[in-house]
């Protein structure tokens, strides 16, 4: 279950917004999700000392250059159900990181960066995922501007001894991601439904806690190719979503144009 805190919150709103917002802004919006004003107003403050955030003389926040490559991968979810642009031939990429540095922080950076790209560990220190992205030095490129150090090893590999292919294809638990994209048109139906019995802000509350555990979901999705997932009901999912986005924002929109008044 997706769990909403006020630095989520702040996150969330820089990574789709257009503008700086206020602390003014968050604070209301804040309000609206259930945050106290001064929970939000530590958590900006945290979030600059962490250089994740910038703040201007104008009072306006955006996101520092640290969260600029996530937003740039995060914005790119509606374009999923255009992917994969190439044909899996059977190959696997596979990333080497035994020659990194072993820090805590920069595990951390590059596990995610790697996840974040559809990757998963089949040995210790050895990362796979299907050939059916772009080039290799394009997908190096990626992982780069995400956090993951410039002396990574891309390779590919087509053959495996035997019984190992199966193993590696068993990392992603393909019947969950097939449920989730047959489970999210319905979800969002039933948000619409529960909107209508809402006044303006409750049906923006619900607009983002719904888009957001869903869209974490799309965010998350390995895009693995068509002989492995089924890639008609995760098209259905992201065009679903991407309405639903349409229409939450055009809710925030207003409350954020009140706010600047």
């Amino acid at each position: 279950m997706t769990i909403i805190t006020p630095k989520k919150m702040i996150l969330e709103f820089l990574n789709v917004s257009k503008s700086k917002l206020s602390s003014g802004t968050f604070v209301h919006v804040g309000k609206i999700l259930g945050f106290e004003g001064n929970s939000v107003r530590v958590t900006l403050s945290r979030l600059k000392k962490r250089g994740l955030l910038h703040h201007d003389e104008e009072g306006g926040y955006e996101l520092a250059e640290a969260g600029i490559a996530t937003r740039v991968h995060i914005s790119q979810w509606q374009t999923l159900a255009d992917v994969p642009k190439k044909k899996w031939d059977g190959s696997f990429v596979i990333a080497l990181t035994t020659d990194l540095p072993r820090t805590r922080k920069e595990i951390t950076k590059r596990e995610r960066a790697l996840t974040m790209l559809g990757f998963r560990v089949i040995r210790t220190r050895i990362w796979i995922r299907p050939n059916n992205l772009e080039t290799l030095d394009l997908l190096k490129k990626r992982l780069v501007s995400l956090g993951v150090e410039e002396n990574l090893l891309l390779l590919t590999s087509s053959e495996f001894e035997s019984g190992v292919k199966e193993d590696v294809i068993a990392l992603w638990d393909i019947a969950t991601l097939n449920e989730n994209y047959r489970q999210i048109p319905a979800l969002l139906d039933e948000s619409r439904l529960k909107c209508e019995t809402l006044n303006r802000d409750e049906s923006a509350r619900e607009y983002y806690l719904t888009g957001s555990r869903l869209l974490e979901r799309v965010i998350q999705d390995p895009v693995l190719p068509s002989e492995l997932i089924d890639v008609k009901a995760r098209t259905a999912a992201i065009k679903a979503l991407a309405s639903f986005d349409v229409d939450g924002h055009k809710l925030w929109a207003e409350i954020f144009a009140e706010v600047a008044k």
